[in-house]
Protein backbone atom coordinates (compact mmCIF):
# COMPACT_ATOMS: atom_id res chain seq x y z
CA UNK A 1 0.00 0.00 0.00
CA UNK A 2 2.72 2.61 1.02
CA UNK A 3 5.38 2.79 -1.33
CA UNK A 4 8.97 4.97 -0.63
CA UNK A 5 8.30 5.54 3.13
CA UNK A 6 12.44 5.46 3.31
CA UNK A 7 12.57 7.97 0.76
CA UNK A 8 10.92 10.93 2.37
CA UNK A 9 13.83 12.83 3.63
CA UNK A 10 18.05 12.04 4.74
CA UNK A 11 17.92 14.82 6.94
CA UNK A 12 15.93 16.66 9.82
CA UNK A 13 14.53 19.38 7.73
CA UNK A 14 12.24 19.95 4.55
CA UNK A 15 13.77 20.11 0.93
CA UNK A 16 14.65 24.29 0.58
CA UNK A 17 11.53 26.02 -1.41
CA UNK A 18 10.02 28.77 -2.13
CA UNK A 19 8.20 30.93 0.78
CA UNK A 20 4.59 29.35 0.50
CA UNK A 21 1.90 31.23 2.89
CA UNK A 22 -1.29 29.71 1.59
CA UNK A 23 -1.27 26.94 3.36
CA UNK A 24 -0.79 28.42 6.68
CA UNK A 25 -3.55 31.18 5.62
CA UNK A 26 -5.56 27.68 4.50
CA UNK A 27 -5.06 26.38 8.06
CA UNK A 28 -5.95 29.42 10.04
CA UNK A 29 -9.42 29.21 8.84
CA UNK A 30 -9.95 25.86 8.60
CA UNK A 31 -8.35 25.38 12.71
CA UNK A 32 -10.76 28.64 13.41
CA UNK A 33 -13.48 27.04 12.01
CA UNK A 34 -13.34 23.85 14.06
CA UNK A 35 -12.39 25.49 16.94
CA UNK A 36 -15.32 27.28 16.81
CA UNK A 37 -17.68 24.42 16.30
CA UNK A 38 -15.77 22.84 18.66
CA UNK A 39 -17.08 25.83 21.34
CA UNK A 40 -20.53 26.02 20.01
CA UNK A 41 -21.16 23.01 20.75
CA UNK A 42 -19.86 23.43 23.84
CA UNK A 43 -22.15 26.86 24.68
CA UNK A 44 -25.34 24.75 24.27
CA UNK A 45 -24.68 23.96 27.46
CA UNK A 46 -26.40 20.55 28.03
CA UNK A 47 -23.49 18.73 29.28
CA UNK A 48 -23.57 17.93 33.03
CA UNK A 49 -19.57 17.67 33.88
CA UNK A 50 -18.11 14.11 34.41
CA UNK A 51 -17.29 13.23 38.01
CA UNK A 52 -13.22 13.97 37.04
CA UNK A 53 -14.22 16.99 35.38
CA UNK A 54 -16.28 18.24 38.60
CA UNK A 55 -12.92 16.91 40.82
CA UNK A 56 -10.86 19.35 38.51
CA UNK A 57 -13.20 22.24 38.99
CA UNK A 58 -12.79 22.42 42.75
CA UNK A 59 -9.14 21.53 42.29
CA UNK A 60 -8.93 25.05 40.79
CA UNK A 61 -11.13 26.33 43.55
CA UNK A 62 -7.93 25.52 46.01
CA UNK A 63 -4.91 26.75 43.76
CA UNK A 64 -1.97 24.34 44.47
CA UNK A 65 1.03 22.91 43.15
CA UNK A 66 -0.07 19.47 43.17
CA UNK A 67 -3.04 17.33 43.93
CA UNK A 68 -3.80 13.96 45.16
CA UNK A 69 -4.05 11.95 41.43
CA UNK A 70 -2.52 14.88 39.05
CA UNK A 71 -0.45 17.58 38.71
CA UNK A 72 -1.62 20.96 38.45
CA UNK A 73 -1.44 22.36 35.10
CA UNK A 74 -5.17 21.36 34.41
CA UNK A 75 -6.95 22.55 37.42
CA UNK A 76 -4.61 26.41 36.72
CA UNK A 77 -6.21 26.30 33.35
CA UNK A 78 -9.92 26.04 35.03
CA UNK A 79 -8.94 28.52 37.30
CA UNK A 80 -8.08 31.17 33.98
CA UNK A 81 -11.30 30.26 32.35
CA UNK A 82 -13.70 30.32 35.11
CA UNK A 83 -12.13 33.59 36.39
CA UNK A 84 -12.78 35.37 33.26
CA UNK A 85 -16.11 33.31 32.10
CA UNK A 86 -17.19 32.71 35.51
CA UNK A 87 -18.13 29.01 36.92
CA UNK A 88 -20.63 27.21 34.03
CA UNK A 89 -19.63 23.96 32.35
CA UNK A 90 -19.15 25.79 29.51
CA UNK A 91 -15.51 27.80 31.45
CA UNK A 92 -14.87 25.08 33.06
CA UNK A 93 -15.26 22.99 29.94
CA UNK A 94 -13.87 25.83 27.38
CA UNK A 95 -10.03 25.70 27.63
CA UNK A 96 -9.31 21.81 26.12
CA UNK A 97 -10.92 23.19 22.35
CA UNK A 98 -8.44 26.20 22.67
CA UNK A 99 -5.52 24.31 23.76
CA UNK A 100 -6.38 21.54 20.95
CA UNK A 101 -6.38 23.92 18.19
CA UNK A 102 -3.13 25.36 19.80
CA UNK A 103 -1.47 22.09 19.43
CA UNK A 104 -2.86 22.14 16.12
CA UNK A 105 -0.42 24.68 14.87
CA UNK A 106 2.69 23.78 16.79
CA UNK A 107 1.84 20.16 14.77
CA UNK A 108 1.51 22.75 11.30
CA UNK A 109 4.72 23.70 12.41
CA UNK A 110 6.64 20.67 13.37
CA UNK A 111 5.77 19.41 9.96
CA UNK A 112 6.42 22.34 7.99
CA UNK A 113 9.94 22.16 9.21
CA UNK A 114 10.29 18.23 8.43
CA UNK A 115 8.43 17.87 5.56
CA UNK A 116 7.09 21.32 3.87
CA UNK A 117 3.85 23.51 3.95
CA UNK A 118 1.44 21.66 1.88
CA UNK A 119 2.17 18.41 4.28
CA UNK A 120 2.09 21.00 7.50
CA UNK A 121 -1.71 21.64 6.04
CA UNK A 122 -2.58 18.06 6.19
CA UNK A 123 -0.90 17.33 9.25
CA UNK A 124 -2.45 20.30 11.29
CA UNK A 125 -6.07 19.10 9.72
CA UNK A 126 -5.16 15.99 10.67
CA UNK A 127 -4.75 16.19 14.45
CA UNK A 128 -7.73 18.39 14.97
CA UNK A 129 -10.22 15.73 13.16
CA UNK A 130 -9.01 12.88 15.34
CA UNK A 131 -11.40 10.73 16.70
CA UNK A 132 -9.26 11.33 20.45
CA UNK A 133 -9.25 15.43 19.68
CA UNK A 134 -13.15 15.77 18.75
CA UNK A 135 -13.64 13.23 22.06
CA UNK A 136 -11.31 15.51 23.62
CA UNK A 137 -12.46 18.92 23.18
CA UNK A 138 -16.08 18.15 24.91
CA UNK A 139 -14.52 17.22 28.18
CA UNK A 140 -11.83 18.96 30.44
CA UNK A 141 -9.06 16.36 31.29
CA UNK A 142 -4.77 16.32 31.70
CA UNK A 143 -4.20 15.49 27.72
CA UNK A 144 -4.75 18.53 25.76
CA UNK A 145 -2.11 20.54 28.06
CA UNK A 146 0.04 17.39 27.77
CA UNK A 147 -0.32 17.36 24.30
CA UNK A 148 -0.10 20.88 23.78
CA UNK A 149 3.92 20.92 25.60
CA UNK A 150 4.58 17.95 23.66
CA UNK A 151 4.59 19.29 20.81
CA UNK A 152 5.81 22.37 22.22
CA UNK A 153 8.96 20.19 22.83
CA UNK A 154 9.09 18.47 19.49
CA UNK A 155 9.25 21.81 17.78
CA UNK A 156 11.93 23.23 20.13
CA UNK A 157 13.61 19.99 20.35
CA UNK A 158 14.07 19.96 16.49
CA UNK A 159 14.94 23.73 16.18
CA UNK A 160 17.45 23.02 18.93
CA UNK A 161 19.36 20.29 17.32
CA UNK A 162 18.85 21.73 13.03
CA UNK A 163 19.85 25.31 13.97
CA UNK A 164 21.41 25.32 17.69
CA UNK A 165 20.59 28.76 18.89
CA UNK A 166 20.20 29.11 22.54
CA UNK A 167 16.19 30.09 22.46
CA UNK A 168 15.40 26.77 21.38
CA UNK A 169 17.05 25.00 23.77
CA UNK A 170 15.68 27.44 26.32
CA UNK A 171 12.04 26.56 25.41
CA UNK A 172 12.16 22.88 24.67
CA UNK A 173 13.25 23.05 29.32
CA UNK A 174 10.12 25.34 29.35
CA UNK A 175 7.83 22.71 27.31
CA UNK A 176 9.14 19.55 29.34
CA UNK A 177 8.45 21.55 32.46
CA UNK A 178 5.35 22.24 32.10
CA UNK A 179 4.79 18.69 30.34
CA UNK A 180 5.78 17.63 33.89
CA UNK A 181 3.43 19.43 35.95
CA UNK A 182 0.33 18.62 33.38
CA UNK A 183 0.72 15.11 33.37
CA UNK A 184 3.89 12.36 34.25
CA UNK A 185 3.45 10.68 31.09
CA UNK A 186 5.91 13.33 30.24
CA UNK A 187 8.37 11.12 30.82
CA UNK A 188 7.75 9.59 27.85
CA UNK A 189 9.35 12.76 26.06
CA UNK A 190 12.65 11.79 28.19
CA UNK A 191 12.98 8.41 27.01
CA UNK A 192 12.26 9.16 23.56
CA UNK A 193 14.91 11.86 23.99
CA UNK A 194 17.22 8.42 24.53
CA UNK A 195 15.70 6.68 21.66
CA UNK A 196 16.43 9.20 19.68
CA UNK A 197 19.82 10.14 20.75
CA UNK A 198 20.70 6.37 20.02
CA UNK A 199 18.93 5.69 16.55
CA UNK A 200 20.07 8.90 15.13
CA UNK A 201 23.54 8.93 16.80
CA UNK A 202 23.07 11.93 18.37
CA UNK A 203 23.70 11.25 21.85
CA UNK A 204 26.66 13.12 22.75
CA UNK A 205 24.85 16.28 20.97
CA UNK A 206 22.22 16.16 23.27
CA UNK A 207 24.59 15.55 26.18
CA UNK A 208 25.74 19.47 24.60
CA UNK A 209 25.68 22.27 27.50
CA UNK A 210 22.44 23.80 25.77
CA UNK A 211 20.70 20.40 26.63
CA UNK A 212 22.29 20.47 30.40
CA UNK A 213 20.33 23.91 30.29
CA UNK A 214 17.11 22.15 29.03
CA UNK A 215 17.00 20.04 31.98
CA UNK A 216 17.69 22.65 34.67
CA UNK A 217 14.93 24.83 33.51
CA UNK A 218 12.30 21.84 33.40
CA UNK A 219 13.73 20.88 36.59
CA UNK A 220 13.47 24.13 37.82
CA UNK A 221 9.94 24.44 36.40
CA UNK A 222 8.96 21.14 37.78
CA UNK A 223 10.20 21.26 41.28
CA UNK A 224 7.16 22.50 42.55
CA UNK A 225 5.26 19.57 42.34
CA UNK A 226 8.03 17.85 43.63
CA UNK A 227 7.81 19.47 46.72
CA UNK A 228 4.05 19.33 46.97
CA UNK A 229 4.33 15.91 46.68
CA UNK A 230 6.97 15.63 49.60
CA UNK A 231 5.13 17.56 51.89
CA UNK A 232 1.73 15.20 51.16
CA UNK A 233 3.42 11.68 51.57
CA UNK A 234 4.44 11.57 47.65
CA UNK A 235 0.93 10.74 47.14
CA UNK A 236 0.38 11.47 43.16
CA UNK A 237 3.29 9.48 42.34
CA UNK A 238 2.11 6.42 44.63
CA UNK A 239 -1.23 6.91 42.86
CA UNK A 240 0.33 6.79 39.22
CA UNK A 241 2.32 3.50 40.06
CA UNK A 242 -0.74 1.86 41.56
CA UNK A 243 -2.84 2.77 38.21
CA UNK A 244 -0.33 0.49 36.43
CA UNK A 245 -2.31 -2.42 38.49
CA UNK A 246 0.74 -4.55 38.59
CA UNK A 247 -0.32 -6.21 41.40
CA UNK A 248 -2.52 -7.94 39.36
CA UNK A 249 0.24 -8.96 36.28
CA UNK A 250 -0.83 -11.78 34.38
CA UNK A 251 -1.37 -12.59 30.62
CA UNK A 252 -4.85 -10.98 29.47
CA UNK A 253 -4.49 -11.62 26.02
CA UNK A 254 -8.10 -10.19 25.38
CA UNK A 255 -7.02 -7.18 27.48
CA UNK A 256 -4.00 -6.37 24.73
CA UNK A 257 -6.47 -6.89 21.82
CA UNK A 258 -9.13 -4.28 23.26
CA UNK A 259 -6.06 -1.73 23.42
CA UNK A 260 -5.11 -2.15 20.04
CA UNK A 261 -8.44 -2.10 18.94
CA UNK A 262 -9.05 0.87 20.68
CA UNK A 263 -5.52 3.24 19.22
CA UNK A 264 -7.80 2.73 15.90
CA UNK A 265 -10.35 4.46 17.60
CA UNK A 266 -8.12 6.94 18.94
CA UNK A 267 -6.12 8.05 16.30
CA UNK A 268 -8.51 6.70 13.29
CA UNK A 269 -8.66 3.41 11.61
CA UNK A 270 -7.37 4.71 8.35
CA UNK A 271 -4.35 6.45 10.09
CA UNK A 272 -3.41 3.67 12.33
CA UNK A 273 -3.70 1.25 9.95
CA UNK A 274 -1.30 3.65 7.54
CA UNK A 275 0.88 3.63 10.57
CA UNK A 276 1.11 -0.20 11.45
CA UNK A 277 1.69 -0.21 7.41
CA UNK A 278 4.80 2.31 7.56
CA UNK A 279 6.16 0.18 10.57
CA UNK A 280 6.19 -2.62 8.84
CA UNK A 281 7.82 -1.54 5.64
CA UNK A 282 10.37 0.08 7.93
CA UNK A 283 11.17 -2.79 9.36
CA UNK A 284 11.55 -5.03 6.39
CA UNK A 285 13.74 -2.14 4.88
CA UNK A 286 15.68 -1.85 7.66
CA UNK A 287 16.11 1.73 6.38
CA UNK A 288 15.12 4.82 8.10
CA UNK A 289 15.41 8.36 6.93
CA UNK A 290 16.09 10.55 9.83
CA UNK A 291 12.98 12.95 9.85
CA UNK A 292 11.35 9.38 10.03
CA UNK A 293 13.46 8.41 12.80
CA UNK A 294 12.91 11.35 14.86
CA UNK A 295 9.54 11.29 14.87
CA UNK A 296 9.22 7.37 15.58
CA UNK A 297 11.83 7.69 18.57
CA UNK A 298 8.54 9.98 20.35
CA UNK A 299 5.68 7.40 18.96
CA UNK A 300 6.94 4.33 19.90
CA UNK A 301 8.10 4.59 23.67
CA UNK A 302 4.63 5.38 24.87
CA UNK A 303 3.06 2.81 22.36
CA UNK A 304 5.25 -0.19 23.05
CA UNK A 305 5.05 0.56 26.76
CA UNK A 306 1.42 0.84 27.03
CA UNK A 307 1.15 -2.04 24.36
CA UNK A 308 2.62 -4.57 27.05
CA UNK A 309 1.16 -3.08 30.25
CA UNK A 310 -2.28 -3.64 28.45
CA UNK A 311 -1.28 -7.46 27.83
CA UNK A 312 -0.13 -7.81 31.61
CA UNK A 313 -2.14 -5.55 33.60
CA UNK A 314 -4.04 -3.52 31.41
CA UNK A 315 -4.26 0.21 29.94
CA UNK A 316 -6.77 2.72 28.95
CA UNK A 317 -7.23 4.05 25.70
CA UNK A 318 -6.07 6.92 26.42
CA UNK A 319 -2.90 6.84 27.92
CA UNK A 320 -0.58 6.19 25.01
CA UNK A 321 -2.36 9.30 23.16
CA UNK A 322 1.13 11.42 23.06
CA UNK A 323 2.71 8.41 20.40
CA UNK A 324 0.25 9.85 17.69
CA UNK A 325 1.46 13.71 18.10
CA UNK A 326 4.38 13.21 15.97
CA UNK A 327 2.71 9.88 14.50
CA UNK A 328 0.35 12.92 12.72
CA UNK A 329 3.04 14.50 11.06
CA UNK A 330 4.71 11.02 9.47
CA UNK A 331 1.19 9.42 8.46
CA UNK A 332 -0.37 12.39 6.81
CA UNK A 333 2.89 13.25 5.00
CA UNK A 334 3.38 9.60 3.73
CA UNK A 335 -0.19 9.62 2.77
CA UNK A 336 -0.56 13.08 0.62
CA UNK A 337 2.74 12.32 -0.67
CA UNK A 338 1.62 8.00 -2.07
CA UNK A 339 -2.32 7.78 -1.23
CA UNK A 340 -3.79 11.08 -1.10
CA UNK A 341 -7.19 9.72 -1.32
CA UNK A 342 -6.70 7.54 1.63
CA UNK A 343 -5.88 10.61 3.65
CA UNK A 344 -9.14 12.41 2.47
CA UNK A 345 -11.15 9.25 2.87
CA UNK A 346 -9.41 9.44 6.56
CA UNK A 347 -10.39 12.77 7.19
CA UNK A 348 -14.19 12.44 5.94
CA UNK A 349 -14.60 9.38 8.43
CA UNK A 350 -13.06 11.58 11.16
CA UNK A 351 -15.24 14.58 10.53
CA UNK A 352 -18.66 11.97 10.58
CA UNK A 353 -17.39 10.47 13.71
CA UNK A 354 -17.05 13.84 15.28
CA UNK A 355 -20.36 14.57 13.79
CA UNK A 356 -21.55 11.21 15.95
CA UNK A 357 -19.52 11.62 19.22
CA UNK A 358 -20.99 15.37 19.30
CA UNK A 359 -24.54 15.50 18.31
CA UNK A 360 -26.04 11.69 18.39
CA UNK A 361 -25.67 11.37 22.16
CA UNK A 362 -27.72 14.82 22.08
CA UNK A 363 -30.31 14.09 19.35
CA UNK A 364 -30.44 10.70 18.49
CA UNK A 365 -33.36 10.17 16.76
CA UNK A 366 -32.58 11.80 13.61
CA UNK A 367 -29.29 9.62 13.29
CA UNK A 368 -31.80 6.73 13.30
CA UNK A 369 -30.66 5.70 16.91
CA UNK A 370 -32.89 5.01 19.92
CA UNK A 371 -31.41 5.09 23.37
CA UNK A 372 -32.33 3.21 26.33
CA UNK A 373 -31.18 3.71 29.49
CA UNK A 374 -28.56 0.93 29.17
CA UNK A 375 -27.14 2.08 25.70
CA UNK A 376 -26.92 5.89 26.55
CA UNK A 377 -23.13 6.90 26.46
CA UNK A 378 -23.66 9.57 28.76
CA UNK A 379 -26.08 8.06 31.38
CA UNK A 380 -23.28 8.91 33.85
CA UNK A 381 -23.26 11.95 33.84
CA UNK A 382 -26.71 13.37 33.28
CA UNK A 383 -29.17 14.16 36.23
CA UNK A 384 -27.03 15.85 38.17
CA UNK A 385 -27.55 19.06 37.93
CA UNK A 386 -31.69 18.32 38.96
CA UNK A 387 -30.27 16.06 42.08
CA UNK A 388 -27.70 18.63 43.24
CA UNK A 389 -30.87 21.69 43.06
CA UNK A 390 -32.55 18.47 45.33
CA UNK A 391 -30.04 18.25 47.92
CA UNK A 392 -29.17 22.45 47.98
CA UNK A 393 -33.20 22.54 48.96
CA UNK A 394 -32.88 19.93 51.15
CA UNK A 395 -29.77 21.53 52.98
CA UNK A 396 -31.52 25.17 53.38
CA UNK A 397 -33.96 23.50 55.84
CA UNK A 398 -30.50 22.37 57.66
CA UNK A 399 -28.11 24.79 56.62
CA UNK A 400 -26.21 24.14 59.85
CA UNK A 401 -25.30 20.53 58.62
CA UNK A 402 -22.64 19.81 55.79
CA UNK A 403 -23.48 17.26 53.48
CA UNK A 404 -21.89 13.97 53.84
CA UNK A 405 -21.26 11.55 51.03
CA UNK A 406 -19.67 7.71 50.80
CA UNK A 407 -17.69 7.78 47.16
CA UNK A 408 -15.85 10.52 45.32
CA UNK A 409 -17.88 10.21 42.10
CA UNK A 410 -20.62 11.83 44.77
CA UNK A 411 -18.36 14.16 46.49
CA UNK A 412 -17.30 15.78 43.00
CA UNK A 413 -20.82 16.17 41.53
CA UNK A 414 -22.24 17.53 45.25
CA UNK A 415 -18.97 19.87 45.63
CA UNK A 416 -20.12 21.35 41.97
CA UNK A 417 -23.86 21.01 41.59
CA UNK A 418 -25.14 21.41 45.56
CA UNK A 419 -23.43 24.42 45.71
CA UNK A 420 -23.07 26.39 48.53
CA UNK A 421 -23.76 23.46 50.81
CA UNK A 422 -20.67 21.98 52.20
CA UNK A 423 -19.21 18.71 51.80
CA UNK A 424 -17.38 15.92 53.28
CA UNK A 425 -16.62 12.77 52.75
CA UNK A 426 -16.95 9.22 54.74
CA UNK A 427 -13.59 7.88 55.18
CA UNK A 428 -14.32 4.87 57.69
CA UNK A 429 -10.63 3.11 56.95
CA UNK A 430 -8.24 6.04 57.10
CA UNK A 431 -6.78 5.83 53.64
CA UNK A 432 -6.28 8.27 51.42
CA UNK A 433 -7.34 7.31 48.21
CA UNK A 434 -8.61 9.93 46.62
CA UNK A 435 -8.36 13.89 46.95
CA UNK A 436 -11.41 14.42 49.25
CA UNK A 437 -10.10 11.64 51.04
CA UNK A 438 -6.73 14.35 51.89
CA UNK A 439 -9.15 17.84 52.05
CA UNK A 440 -12.21 17.03 52.61
CA UNK A 441 -12.29 14.01 54.82
CA UNK A 442 -14.71 13.58 57.96
CA UNK A 443 -12.45 12.69 61.26
CA UNK A 444 -12.97 10.98 64.18
CA UNK A 445 -12.83 13.96 66.34
CA UNK A 446 -15.08 16.22 63.87
CA UNK A 447 -18.75 17.22 65.71
CA UNK A 448 -22.18 18.77 64.28
CA UNK A 449 -24.96 17.60 61.72
CA UNK A 450 -24.57 16.16 58.86
CA UNK A 451 -27.37 15.63 55.71
CA UNK A 452 -26.04 12.27 54.56
CA UNK A 453 -26.50 11.67 50.77
CA UNK A 454 -26.25 7.99 49.31
CA UNK A 455 -27.21 5.37 46.76
CA UNK A 456 -27.74 2.88 49.54
CA UNK A 457 -31.28 2.67 51.48
CA UNK A 458 -29.94 1.06 54.63
CA UNK A 459 -26.48 2.34 55.69
CA UNK A 460 -26.24 0.52 58.58
CA UNK A 461 -22.37 0.78 58.85
CA UNK A 462 -22.52 4.54 58.79
CA UNK A 463 -25.86 5.38 60.63
CA UNK A 464 -24.98 3.00 63.48
CA UNK A 465 -21.99 5.69 64.11
CA UNK A 466 -24.68 8.15 64.61
CA UNK A 467 -26.95 8.63 68.14
CA UNK A 468 -29.58 10.69 66.53
CA UNK A 469 -30.86 9.90 62.97
CA UNK A 470 -33.63 11.28 61.10
CA UNK A 471 -34.76 9.89 57.67
CA UNK A 472 -35.59 12.30 54.87
CA UNK A 473 -36.74 10.42 52.27
CA UNK A 474 -35.40 9.83 48.68
CA UNK A 475 -34.53 12.20 45.92
CA UNK A 476 -34.77 11.26 42.53
CA UNK A 477 -33.50 12.97 39.11
CA UNK A 478 -34.16 12.05 35.87
CA UNK A 479 -31.79 10.81 33.53
CA UNK A 480 -33.22 9.44 29.61
CA UNK A 481 -34.93 7.13 28.56
CA UNK A 482 -37.34 6.51 31.79
CA UNK A 483 -34.33 6.19 33.81
CA UNK A 484 -33.19 8.14 36.78
CA UNK A 485 -31.01 8.47 39.77
CA UNK A 486 -32.13 8.22 43.06
CA UNK A 487 -30.51 8.97 46.70
CA UNK A 488 -31.34 8.50 50.01
CA UNK A 489 -31.33 11.02 52.91
CA UNK A 490 -30.48 10.87 56.21
CA UNK A 491 -30.07 14.03 58.64
CA UNK A 492 -27.27 12.26 61.43
CA UNK A 493 -25.94 14.23 64.25
CA UNK A 494 -24.27 13.08 67.68
CA UNK A 495 -20.91 11.21 65.70
CA UNK A 496 -19.59 8.64 67.70
CA UNK A 497 -16.20 8.09 65.35
CA UNK A 498 -15.30 5.56 63.06
CA UNK A 499 -14.34 2.87 65.33
CA UNK A 500 -17.95 3.16 67.36
CA UNK A 501 -20.97 1.66 66.32
CA UNK A 502 -24.27 1.53 68.45
CA UNK A 503 -25.12 -2.44 69.29
CA UNK A 504 -28.58 -1.78 68.16
CA UNK A 505 -30.17 -1.47 65.24
CA UNK A 506 -30.22 2.06 64.74
CA UNK A 507 -34.06 3.53 63.69
CA UNK A 508 -34.84 6.84 62.83
CA UNK A 509 -38.59 8.83 62.60
CA UNK A 510 -39.14 9.76 58.86
CA UNK A 511 -39.12 13.55 57.85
Amino acid sequence: MLSSVASLGSDHTAPRQPINRWPAVAFLFVSAAVTVWHVAFLYQGWLNLFFDEAQYWFWSTEPAFGYFSKPPMVAWIIYLTTSLLGDSEFAIKVGSPLVHCATSWLIFALTRDLYGPKEAFWAGLGYLSLPAVAFSSAIVSTDPPLLLFWAASLVCLHRALTGGQWIWWVGLGVAIGLGMLSKYAMLFFLMGLVVHGLWSGSLTKLLHRRFALSVLIAGLIYLPNVLWNLDHGLVSYVHTGDNARLDRAGLRPGEFLAFVASQALVFGPVFFGALVAILLRLFRSRSVSERTGFLLSFSLPPLIFYSVLSLVSGANANWAVTAYVSAVPLVTATLYRHRKWWLYGALVLHAALAVALHEIPKSPQPFGFELSARSDPLRRIRGWDEMGAQVVALWKLYPEAKVLVTDRPSAAEFLYYARPAPVVKWNADGDIDDHFDLVRGLRDEDTGRYLLVTDKSQPTDILARFERIISLGTLSAPRCCGDSMTYHAFLLSAFRGYGTATDEQPTGRSH
